[in-house]
C-alpha cells in the first residue's frame, strides 16, 4: 500500500473523527486521495469476497469430513467380531475353546454374543471342558420361544430362574451378556436390562468352559465379539503332573496352532507335554527344561522316555522368568530360548503325533510360574494342493464377521494360479465372483463373474513367487471389486453393473500344477481410522460400548477433546 493511500486512509479517519487537517491541501491532492480510497474499497471488496470464498471453503470441507467419517468402512460390525459359530438342531454342547475363544487366565466371569434363532438357544456353564461334568444351563427362548430358565445342571427339573416372553428370533440377530460371580448368574438382553438372576447357594460350581447348543427344531449362528486379551499366570506345584492348557482358558485354536510362546520362572524341571488328546495319559511328546538341577534339557517321544534330542546348560532361573518358543510342524519339534536361538529340535520319523493341547508341570524339588502372552490373534496358514477345487475360509476359523466384512488382506506363496471366489453362500456351486491371480503360467490376473468366466478386467505381469510369500487386497462394496498389491496400488478393478451378489464367504485354491501357502493375517479386530477437523464438534463413534475402557491413538497438535 503507496504513502500516499496511507495518508488518504488518516485524512478519512480524521473526518469520520471529526479532526482538523489542513485546508492548504490542493484540490488536486483531493483528487488522488479519491483515487486511491477508490482502490482501497476495490481491494477491500476482492478481500471479503476472498474471505467469503474461503469461509464456504472450510464449511464444505467440514461437512465432507462429516460425510467421510460416517462411511469409513471398518470392515466389520460396530462391535469387534470374533468367532462365528453355527449349531445344529441337536442338543449337545459345543465349548467355545473347541473354536477357538480362550476363557481367560483368570477364567472370565461374563461373556457377551449375538444369537440367530428361531427357539432353543442353550448356554452352559461348564465346570470343565466335558459337559457330560456339572454345569448350569441357560436355556433361552425356550418352549417354543415363549420362555427363559437357569438351571442347575442339563434338563433340569427345576427351573430356577424364569423369565416369560419372546426373546429369540430366527432372522436377526439378538444379544445376550450372561455374568457370573460369587456364585451369581445373571442374564441380561442387549440393552444391559436383567432379564434373569439366581445364586447358588449350595455347591457352587467353578466355570471354566462355555458350550452352546440349539435344539427342539432350531438351529442357531452365533457371533462372538472380541474379548479383552487377558495374560494367563499359572503355578505348577512340585508335583510331575500335567496340567492341560486349556483347563486354564488357553485355546489351542482352530486350525490347531503349531507353537507356543511362554515365560516360566522355575528353578528347574519345567516341563512341557505335547499331546495327542485332552488326556495326559494319552501319547504324548515331552519337552524337559533345565532337568537334573538344571543342567540339561531333553526331548522325549513319551512320559520319561529316551532322550531323542539334547542341550546342556543353565536355562531356568527361580528368580526371573526365562522366555522359550517350542514349535512343531511336519513332525518337527523345536525348542528355541528368546532370541529364536535353537536349543533342540528333533523329527518324529516313525509315527508322530497330531498336537491337540499342551501340558505343563514342574517337579524334583521346584515349582513354577508360567506366563502366557496373549495367543487370541493366530494367523490361520492354510495349504491348498494342486487341485482346482475352493476351500472356504469359514472352514478354517476364519470368520467373516457380521456383517460380512468388505475386505481381505493374505499373503499366499505359489507358483501360478492362486485363485479366490468371492461366494455367494458357503457352496462353491454356487453363483461367485472369481479371482485368478498369476494365471498363464504368471503372466496374467483377472476377474470374473463366475468360474472358468470370461474376463472383466486384467493384469498383466508376474504376481506370484513359489519362494516367498507375495501380499494382496481383495476389497468389494457396492457391487465394485478392486485388487491391490502390497502397497495398495491397484492392480484390477471391475463393477458388477447387471446382477451384483452379495459376498457371504471366501474360497481359495490352487491348480494348473500349482500348490499354495496362505497366511490370513487376524481379521478380527479392524482399526477404524477417524479425521477430526478444526471444528469444535463431537462427532458419534457409532459403535457399542461393551467394556470399561476404550484403547485409541490420536496424532494432534492440541485440543484432542473426548465426551
Amino acid at each position: 500500500m503507496s504513502i500516499l493511500l496511507l495518508i488518504s486512509l488518516l485524512v478519512m479517519f480524521s473526518a469520520v473523527l471529526g479532526l482538523h487537517y489542513p485546508t492548504n491541501i490542493s484540490k488536486k491532492f483531493f483528487e488522488k486521495t479519491r483515487t486511491a480510497l477508490k482502490s482501497l474499497e476495490s481491494y477491500l471488496s476482492n478481500t471479503v469476497s476472498t474471505l467469503k470464498g474461503q469461509i464456504n471453503t472450510i464449511h464444505a470441507k467440514v461437512k465432507q469430513l462429516d460425510k467421510d467419517m460416517l462411511s469409513i468402512p471398518t470392515d466389520d460390525s460396530k462391535d469387534c467380531q470374533g468367532p462365528i459359530i453355527k449349531t445344529p438342531n441337536l442338543y449337545k454342547y459345543i465349548p467355545l475353546t473347541d473354536n477357538g475363544i480362550a476363557m481367560g487366565n483368570p477364567v472370565r466371569q461374563s461373556i457377551r454374543f449375538k444369537v440367530k434363532a428361531n427357539n432353543d438357544a442353550h448356554v452352559a456353564l461348564m465346570s470343565s471342558n466335558n459337559p457330560n461334568d456339572p454345569l448350569y444351563e441357560i436355556v433361552l427362548g425356550g418352549w417354543g420361544n415363549t420362555q427363559s430358565a437357569i438351571r442347575d445342571r442339563k434338563q433340569g427339573a427345576s427351573q430356577l430362574a424364569v423369565y416369560r416372553g419372546r426373546v429369540l428370533n430366527s432372522n436377526e440377530f439378538r444379544t445376550f451378556t450372561i455374568k457370573w460371580s460369587n456364585a451369581r448368574i445373571r442374564v441380561e438382553d442387549e440393552s444391559g436390562k436383567k432379564l434373569m438372576e439366581w445364586t447358588d447357594t449350595t455347591n457352587p460350581y467353578t466355570i471354566r468352559n462355555i458350550g452352546i447348543c440349539t435344539g427342539w427344531g432350531s438351529t442357531g449362528i452365533w457371533s462372538f465379539p472380541c474379548q479383552d486379551c487377558q495374560v494367563p499366570i499359572i503355578k505348577t506345584p512340585n508335583l510331575y503332573k500335567y496340567i492341560p492348557l486349556t483347563d486354564n482358558g488357553i485355546a489351542m485354536g482352530n486350525p490347531v496352532r503349531q507353537s507356543i510362546r511362554f515365560k516360566v520362572k522355575a528353578n528347574n524341571d519345567a516341563h512341557v507335554a505335547l499331546m495327542s488328546s485332552n488326556n495326559p495319559n494319552d501319547p504324548l511328546y515331552e519337552i524337559v527344561l533345565g532337568g537334573w538341577y538344571n543342567t540339561q534339557s531333553v526331548i522325549r517321544d513319551r512320559k520319561q522316555g529316551g532322550h531323542l534330542a539334547v542341550y546342556r546348560g543353565r536355562v531356568l532361573n527361580s528368580n526371573e522368568f526365562r522366555t522359550f518358543t517350542i514349535k512343531w510342524s511336519n513332525a518337527r519339534i523345536r525348542v528355541e530360548d528368546e532370541s529364536g536361538k535353537k536349543l533342540m529340535e528333533w523329527t518324529d520319523t516313525t509315527n508322530p503325533y497330531t498336537i491337540r493341547n499342551i501340558g505343563i508341570s514342574t517337579g524334583w524339588g521346584s515349582t513354577g510360574i508360567w506366563s502366557f502372552p496373549c495367543q487370541d490373534c493366530q494367523v490361520p496358514i492354510i495349504k491348498t494342493p494342486n487341485l482346482y477345487k475352493y476351500i472356504p475360509l469359514t472352514d478354517n476359523g476364519i470368520a467373516m464377521g457380521n456383517p460380512v466384512q468388505q475386505s481381505i488382506r493374505f499373503k499366499v506363496k505359489a507358483n501360478n494360479d492362486a485363485h479366490v471366489a468371492l461366494m455367494s453362500s458357503n457352496n462353491p456351486n454356487d453363483p461367485l465372483y472369481e479371482i485368478v491371480l498369476g494365471g498363464w503360467y504368471n503372466t496374467q490376473s483377472v476377474i470374473r463373474d463366475r468360474k472358468q468366466g470370461g474376463h472383466l478386467a486384467v493384469y498383466r505381469g508376474r504376481v506370484l513367487n513359489s519362494n516367498e510369500f507375495r501380499t494382496f487386497t481383495i476389497k468389494w462394496s457396492n457391487a465394485r471389486i478392486r485388487v491391490e498389491d502390497e502397497s495398495g496400488k491397484k492392480l484390477m478393478e471391475w463393477t458388477d453393473t447387471t446382477n451384483p451378489y452379495t459376498i457371504r464367504n471366501i474360497g481359495i485354491s490352487t491348480g494348473w500344477g500349482s500348490t499354495g501357502i496362505w497366511s490370513f493375517p487376524c481379521q478380527d479386530c479392524q482399526v477404524l481410522i477417524i479425521k477430526t477437523p478444526n471444528l469444535y464438534k463431537y462427532m458419534a463413534l457409532l459403535w457399542e460400548i461393551q467394556f470399561d475402557k476404550v484403547l485409541g491413538l490420536v496424532k494432534a497438535n492440541n485440543d484432542a477433546h473426548v465426551a
